[in-house]
Formats: structure tokens, sequence, C-alpha cells
């Protein structure tokens, strides 16, 4: 889950559009790309780490996901401005994973898809050819790349990855919200020349979005939907990250509610178009700021332990043996309550940090990523269906600014030996 950022505010901001043709040029050279001056902070793990997360994604055939951040970025400090397109790796591994040519979408069936998260906030990483040559030992078939980025698309492109998440940067948020014209430049300039080398499975719109750029989220959605039903890609999946906070009364997961109106209609838009909602669920914080109130078990998939590592649902029977399930459910529960049950959740980023403040540690950090590779293929209490699931991030980094824990979530050193045993299918 991300930290709070602050993002252009305004909802939606300029929603009509600027009335000069010269105006209009300029937004729509900076949606499809080029540096956005406008304040912005990036939306990402609340850790305020890479918000690429070496996941799991869940699915028949479980194809493995990746993720790669271009070079020249690095996650900000809060009130620090967008400094332009960056890009992140996350890879993620998978249970049975299949080979499937780059013009298909991968097809999942018996297991889970696990991916890992892969930033750049750090001096001594591997590069991303290096990066993409390491998650093909590992049978990692799937990435996220956040602020779209010619040189991560192209070092993509036929590689083997079979299914790409592709974000758009918060940072241009409001204008693909302002005008459709924008949007078509964008996915023009970021999608149409990529794909099917590329093969992308979901565009997010906004990643944990916060204040009056939420109002954007929306209508940016639609644009970008729109765009690319006209460019003839409307296989290609419109939705938007979001951090766990925008879920109201989370215990028990049958009381979990959208804190926000605005969700509601998010939730409503992707059950029209058959999209996955797309979540930042981070046991790890929950468990840390419990102050004791979680027992350390429940929150890393490890059963038995004593009390408090199984919880039950008194509304509605079901029983949880893992934290993780029940903040989905939470989930599944708000968007039933939003008239939009059948909106699948994609776990977009989840980790546990090997050293650093309370909890973090190298046994808890294996406890966790194992339990999550090894669990998500069954799927929640409430939804037996397999979990596409982000397993946060793939390297320790060490510019990571602020907590020291932010700097230990990765499962591979910058010399890209493991920081722990791993099994990733």
């Amino acid at each position: 889950m991300g930290a709070p950022r602050s993002m252009t505010q305004g909802g939606g901001g300029d929603r009509g559009g600027s009335s000069r043709p010269g105006d209009r040029r300029l937004m729509a050279r900076r949606a499809a790309g080029e540096r956005c001056p406008m304040a912005a902070e990036r939306g990402g793990r609340r850790r305020g780490g890479v918000r690429g997360c070496g996941g799991a994604a869940a699915g028949s055939g479980g194809d493995s996901w990746a993720k790669v951040r271009g070079s020249g970025g690095r996650r900000r400090r809060r009130g620090e401005a967008d400094e332009g397109a960056r890009a992140r790796l996350l890879t993620a591994v998978g249970k049975g994973a299949s080979q499937i040519g780059n013009s298909e979408k991968p097809k999942m069936a018996n297991g889970a898809i696990h991916r890992r998260v892969h930033g750049w906030k750090g001096n001594n990483l591997p590069s991303p050819s290096q990066v993409v040559q390491l998650y093909r030992s590992k049978g990692i078939k799937g990435m996220r790349i956040d602020d779209p980025d010619k040189g991560a698309l192209d070092a993509v492109r036929n590689s083997g990855i079979v299914a790409l998440v592709l974000d758009t940067a918060n940072g241009v948020l409001a204008e693909l919200a302002s005008n459709p014209s924008i949007a078509a430049s964008w996915v023009q300039a970021n999608v149409r020349p990529y794909y099917p080398d590329v093969n992308i499975k979901y565009i997010a719109v906004g990643n944990e979005v916060e204040g009056g750029a939420m109002q954007s989220i929306l209508p940016a959605m639609r644009n970008i939907n729109n765009a690319l039903a006209d460019a003839g890609l409307g296989s290609i999946k419109v939705s938007t990250s979001i951090k766990f906070n925008v879920i109201a009364d989370s215990y028990p997961p049958s009381a979990g509610r959208f804190a926000q109106p605005y969700m509601v209609e998010i939730a409503r838009f992707l059950a029209s178009t058959g999209a996955p909602l797309l979540a930042n669920v981070y046991p790890y914080f929950a468990y840390r700021d419990g102050k004791g109130r979680i027992n350390l078990n429940y929150a890393t998939f490890q059963p038995g332990g004593g009390g408090g590592a199984t919880v039950r649902d008194d509304h509605n029977g079901l029983v949880y043996t893992n934290l993780l399930d029940a903040m989905v459910d939470a989930i599944h529960a708000a968007l039933e309550k939003a008239g939009a049950p059948s909106v699948r959740i994609v776990v977009l980023e989840s980790g546990w940090p090997s050293a650093g403040r309370s909890g973090a540690s190298m046994d808890n950090a294996r406890n966790y990523n194992q339990g999550l590779i090894n669990h998500v293929g069954q799927g929640t209490p409430k939804n037996g269906q397999a979990l596409e699931t982000c397993v946060c991030a793939m390297f320790n980094e060490n510019q990571k600014p602020d907590d020291i824990t932010e700097k230990h979530f990765g499962l591979f050193y910058p010399n890209m030996s493991p920081v722990y045993p791993i099994r990733f299918a």
C-alpha cells in the first residue's frame, strides 16, 4: 500500500480541455509520454518504495509475471514533482506456467500466476535487460510497467512475457480525463506501437490516487477504454490501482464497503467492461500498525501457533486462516455493496520486508511470500477462484527514502542472488 501522495488537484482539471490548439497539442504530447510538470506523487506501496511488484497472478495455467522500471525512475518523497516517465518491471512466477505466443492472452487454469516487483531506487541495480534475463531464468512470464517507457517496452518485446500491465502516469491523469483526443494520443504512442509484440493485458489508469485527482480516474478510464476500442484494441482491459484504505469497515470481511462514492461508480464501470479491480494489499502494514492485535502466524500464512491464527466471520460463517484472504474478501464485499459482484480482484502489489521495523525479518518475509505463492491458487473463502497477485519486490533497493524497512522488500540482492530461499513454482 503506497504512502499518501499528493496529486494534481481540481477534480480532473480542465475537464473541457484547452480552447487553444497549441495548448491541446501540448497536453497531448504530455499524455503521450513527455515530462509532465504537474505536481504529483507516484502512487505506490504504502512503504513508499517500488511500485513494481513481483507477484503471483492466479489463473489456470498460471503464467508468471514481472515488472520493469526505467533506469531513470525513482520513488519520490512527498511533495516532490513528477519527474517524467518511469517504468518498473514486475516479475511473476507461475505454477504450471505454459508457454503462450505473444499474440495470445495468457490462459490460466489450475494454478496461480506469481509475479515479483522490480524497481530502480538504487545505485547498484542490474540493467533492465539483465533483469529480463533473470525473470526468464525463473520462468517469469508477466510484467507491469508503470509510466510508459520506450526502453522498457522495447526490452519486453518478443521476450516471452505473455501478459503485461501498463500504467498511465498519475501526473497525466487529469489530462487523460479532460479530452478524448489526449487519451487517443496516449494509446497511439504507448500501446499501438508495441501490441501484440508486447502482450498488454491490463492498463492501470492511476495508482493509489488521492485527493481531488480521484475525480479524474473514471473519466480517464472511459477515455482510454474508448480509445482502445477505436484502435481495435478492445481486448485490453482498463482499470485502476487502489490502496486498501478505500475500504471502510473491513472487519469482519463481510462488512467491507467503499469509503468514497467515486469507487462505487468505478466498480460499476468495471462490471460493464469485464475488467478487474487492481488492488494493493499489504498484510505486513496491517500487522505492524496493529501493535500486537493481529497474530503473526495469521498474517504470514502459518497455520496454528496459538489463538488468533483463525478468524471466523459471524455474519456469513466463513473462516479465515490468513489476513490476505480477509482483506481481499473485504474488497469483494465492497464490490457487492456497490452493485458490482462480478468484478474480479487482482492483487497488484503485496509483500513482506526481510529487515527493518517491527515484524520485518528473513523468516517472516520468506514465510509470507512463499505462503502467498503457495496459497493464491486456492482463492479466498468468499471466492474460490485462483487469485492474480504480485509479490513485491524483486530487489532490495538502497536508495529508498525514509523508513529503513523500505529498502528490504526484495527477493533478490542487486547482484541477483536470493535474499532467502524461495520456490517460484
